[in-house]
């Protein structure tokens, strides 16, 4: 799951490889609160590390351990519930 996220964002601006995977991942992403989204964004997309997510939100670092892995069973339930391949557990 973390490695569509990570493709994910490092195609933001081209095709997909796995388009139906992708668009999944996307309308699953797109499903999630926004405190939620701005995590996986921080995370994933922008390569910011836990340490310095938990000090630009003000929380403390395992709290967004903890918080990234819950995001990571909803969007693989998400998946899973679409019977795509990124739902199986990485």
């Amino acid at each position: 799951l973390a490695a569509h996220i990570r493709e994910l964002a490092e195609q933001a601006g081209s095709p997909p490889r796995y388009e139906e995977e992708i668009g999944a991942l996307r309308a699953c992403l797109d499903k999630l609160p926004e405190k939620s989204r701005e995590l996986v964004q921080l995370y994933y997309y922008h390569d910011v590390g836990t340490p310095e997510i938990a000090r630009q939100l003000d929380m403390k670092a395992d709290t967004v351990c903890r918080a990234l892995s819950r995001v990571r069973d909803k969007l693989r339930e998400c998946l899973r519930r679409q019977d795509l391949p990124g739902g199986a557990a990485h």
